[in-house]
């Protein structure tokens, strides 16, 4: 019996090694594809002007930034502008006043953590945290694919996030896109692995930020959960629970803090989009969605409905992959040519196309 069992603990132990061994393998194409991506996208950043400035969200977020350096016992109030000695209110409409000051309606979090490093480095400190949030965003994007379904490719899914996403763009300017982008994307590998209750707890805390960071993330969050009861291991109604608590632990002080000192819960960002909801807000995202959803060519509306019907009628596994990829190949190409072909149209309202992220 003891030989049997030394026996089994030798073979559990031999397997375990190979198995790490091969988890190493795959992570060295990735980890180099990487750090080739880490160096190219420093020496993109050093090529960024130091005498420079924003405009812009970026450029409301640096002023932010930039008052918690000169103030930072009050690093949310900035100083009015002043005609001879007295302060005026002629403040751009992404700024209101409160109290004698100043107060940007942009997500407080971002600012006031890039502060430091701006104060160190100067307008090069800007770019610091952006660049490490897509780094960070694309190897978790990697790992989550590799978490989803162990044969998948780290080192093409790593590739795709790059080649395939805005996460470089972002990645470049002075904005939280990237930050917040990375730690949701980490908040959903902890929710897929789901290795213990504390897992649960970190996922729904980091949530938490990311919406501190990006309100609309909120909504992402609702997806992860829903999305969730799909996993091999289902999600249950205890585990939801335990991750709402921690994305409440997460949003709670900011949310606490807001309300004390600006008596908005949700803070000036998402109290001042919400605003707009009775004001022409549906209007806008209607056309926003008729520009974006509706064809212009009766053929694409028929080729989006053939590929949808294709799907659901080929139950095989073998004809269903061969029909999607046949129309979808098909599809792709038929843009490609569209877009090549026909000039860039604005909608009446004279705004130009906007990206997904003004729907929300």
């Amino acid at each position: 019996m003891f030989l049997f069992a030394t026996v089994q603990h030798e073979g559990k132990t031999a397997r375990q090694q190979k198995t790490w061994q091969g988890h190493c393998a795959s992570l060295m194409p990735a980890f180099a594809l990487w750090s080739a991506i880490a160096v190219a996208l420093v020496l993109l950043a050093r090529g960024l002007p130091t005498r420079t400035f924003f405009s812009g969200d970026s450029g409301v977020k640096l002023i932010v930034a930039r008052n918690a350096i000169e103030h930072p016992t009050h690093p949310l109030d900035i100083d009015l502008p002043r005609v001879g000695d007295h302060p005026v209110d002629f403040l751009d409409p992404f700024f209101h006043v409160q109290g004698g000051y100043a107060h940007a309606a942009t997500p407080d979090l971002f600012p006031l953590i890039a502060a430091p490093l701006i104060a160190r480095f100067g307008i090069r400190g800007a770019f610091v945290l952006p660049a490490l949030g897509f780094l960070l965003t694309v190897w978790v994007i990697a790992a989550l694919g590799v978490a989803l379904d162990e044969r998948r490719s780290r080192t093409m899914l790593l590739f795709v996030a790059v080649a395939c996403t805005p996460f470089l763009f972002y990645g470049l300017e002075f904005w939280e896109h990237t930050l917040a982008a990375a730690v949701a994307a980490t908040a959903t590998v902890l929710c897929v692995r789901r290795r213990s209750t504390f897992t649960l707890f970190v996922s729904g805390l980091l949530l938490g930020i990311a919406v501190l960071l990006r309100p609309e993330a909120i909504w992402y969050g609702v997806a992860v959960l829903i999305g969730a009861r799909w996993l091999s291991r289902r999600i249950g109604v205890t585990d939801m629970a335990v991750i709402a608590a921690g994305a409440v632990v997460g949003v709670l002080p900011f949310a606490t803090a807001s309300a004390v000192y600006s008596g908005q819960l949700f803070g000036a960002h998402v109290t001042r989009n919400m605003s707009g909801i009775t004001t022409g807000w549906w209007a806008s995202r209607v056309e926003y969605l008729s520009l974006w959803l509706v064809p212009q060519n009766i053929v694409w509306l028929i080729v989006c409905a053939f590929l949808f019907f294709a799907t659901v009628v080929a139950n095989d596994t073998q004809r269903f992959i061969k029909i999607v990829r046949l129309v979808g190949a098909a599809f792709v190409a038929g843009v490609t040519i569209a877009a090549a072909m026909e000039p860039s149209a604005a909608p009446a309202s004279g705004m130009p196309h906007q990206p997904w992220s003004e729907l929300s």
